[in-house]
Parts: C-alpha cells; structure tokens; sequence
C-alpha cells in the first residue's frame, strides 16, 4: 500500500514508477482535477498538503489501479469524446480519437432527416454525437450486450439526446429491408492473435476481436447491410490501419462501390466509406 500525506510524497512515488508509467504525472494531476482535490498539477504545489479523506481516495481509486495498469477513463469512469463526457467502465471500450474522424466525415455530408444506425454502439459515444449534431434523423444505436445497451441509455439520458433508440440485436438482423440510410460502424477488428491485446486486457475482449483475420464482422455488417439498406445508402466503417484492401476486396463480394478512404492526420487510412 503507498502512502501519500503531501503532494511532496506524491511527486516521490510518482517519481518511483515513472519508468514503468511515463504519462503518471499527466494522469494523477488530471486525477486530482477531476476529483476535485487539486486544479494545482502537484510539480508545482510541492508543499501542499491533502486531506485524510483525498488521502484515502488517491490511494485506493488511483495508485492501487493505475499501477497495476488500469485505464485512467476506467479508474474515472468518464471519458472525454468529441467534446462530450461518456461513462465508460470494462464493459465498454474506451472511445478513441481516431473515431473522430468516422463522425467528421458524417457530420461534413451535410446530411439530416435520415435513419441512421451506430452498429456496435458500446458506451454509445458514435450515436450521441449524431443525435446532438443531426437533430432531424432518426439514429439507433445497436449492440448484442445487453450491458453496453444499459451504458449507453445511461449516456443518451445524461446528454439529454432526443433523437436516438437502443436496440438489441445481432448486428442487423433486426431491421427490415431497405429501411436505412446510412450505417456507422467501429466494429471489432483486431485478430485474435494480436499481442496489443495484452495491453488492453483490461478492454472487453468481445469489442476488440474480428475473429481469427479480424474481418468476420465486417462480412456480415456487410451481408445485413445490402439488406437493410435504402438504395443509394452508405455504409461508413472504422478498421485497423492495415486493413483497408481486405476489406476493400471484401466489399466486392457484396456489390457495395467504394466512395472515399478516411484518413487520420498521420495519413494513415483508419476509414472507408461504401454506397449501396
């Protein structure tokens, strides 16, 4: 057990674990912020002395899962995402940036009075941002975790989101045919022998893995997919940065045209964009 009586002892054990956590500085000063402890970061407080009760707070809610590699927005329980606060906890993937740049490109089409499905919607942070930008469509927010349905209600009530429905559903088998305009999906995607999982075990592993290619789930949202949707309609994935002619190809299979890769600011292809 560490023992933190000042923010003096908390640069010391900082400092201790440093090599192991390079980013634990960043992380215990937002910490303390978002706890309302300090908005002081503790390298300058460097005297400052904190109550038994943060004390005990820091001890049990921080170093006790930080070091042993929980995820900051686990240990928080919120996470930041397109300018909006999510509740995220381990039954939920944490949202990235790079999915960002997925709801740019759908927010930049200029599209609205659509129905527009969030495929795999986890702590449903795709769906919330559409339904706060596209106040006139209609949006459904899809998963087959009955738990990551309850988060993501949870996250539509607390934004106060209007436009947009919970369903579960295996993938979309619960869609009649061309009843949808527009399908975004972030779907599990990595293969099942990947060594990153090892530093996201703490992630559901059923929103990571695409199967042994990690492209099972892409085939069948495009399967449901050229059901589903209205002629002319798009189909909008995220994928991993090197699958995009896998899943090119894949798409020929079904007869979707490709529109446009989606690149991150790196240039590297996180995107694609389909049409029926």
């Amino acid at each position: 057990m560490v023992k933190a009586y000042s923010t003096e002892n908390l640069i010391e054990i900082c400092k201790e674990h440093q090599d192991q956590y390079p980013m634990i500085f960043r992380d215990i000063n937002f910490f303390l912020k978002e706890k309302n402890i300090s908005d002081i970061p503790i390298e300058i407080n460097y005297s400052g002395f904190i109550e038994k009760d943060s004390i005990k707070l820091i001890e049990a809610e921080f170093f006790q899962q930080y070091l042993n590699s929980v995820p900051l927005d686990y240990i928080l329980k919120n996470s930041n995402f397109y300018g909006y606060n999510f509740y995220v906890d381990e039954n939920v993937l944490i949202p990235r940036p790079e999915t960002e740049l997925i709801l740019d490109y759908v927010i930049d089409m200029g599209i609205n009075n659509k129905t527009i499905i969030d495929a795999g919607t986890g702590s449903g942070c795709i769906g919330a941002v559409l339904s706060k930008v596209l106040t006139d469509s209609n949006i459904y927010a899809i998963d087959n975790n009955i738990k990551a349905i309850d988060i993501a209600q949870y996250n539509f009530n607390k934004l106060d989101c209007k436009n947009i429905q919970t369903v579960l559903s295996d993938w979309l088998s619960s869609f009649e045919a061309n009843s949808i305009d527009i399908i975004v999906s972030n779907p599990p995607y990595i293969k099942a022998d990947d060594p990153h999982l090892d530093e996201l075990h703490y992630e559901p592993k059923g929103a990571l893995i695409g199967g042994k290619n990690g492209l099972i789930h892409f085939d069948r949202i495009f399967f449901d997919a050229k059901r589903c949707l209205r002629p002319d309609g798009y189909l909008i994935f995220e994928h991993g940065f090197d699958q995009q002619e896998q899943i090119i190809s894949l798409s020929k299979k079904y007869l979707f045209n490709l529109v446009a890769p989606i690149n991150d600011l790196q240039g590297h292809n996180r995107g694609l964009v389909f049409k029926k």
